[in-house]
């Protein structure tokens, strides 16, 4: 598994980043900041398996 830093995408109108935590035994760590407190949602899928965070656009 390859973790790095990332640029963040969709993030229109907001100051954030996306850094990786690392990982220990076999679990990835990942953080997200943005300027303020938005709703979000997060979402496991599968083929292929993928975690989607949403944050609120308003």
């Amino acid at each position: 598994m390859c973790i790095a830093e990332t640029e963040p995408r969709g993030f229109v109108g907001r100051s954030a980043g996306v850094a990786a935590g690392g990982v220990f035994e076999g679990d990835g760590s990942f953080y997200v900041g943005l300027d303020a407190e938005w709703a979000y949602r997060i979402t496991l899928l599968e083929q292929p398996t993928r975690v989607v965070i949403d944050i609120a656009n308003d």
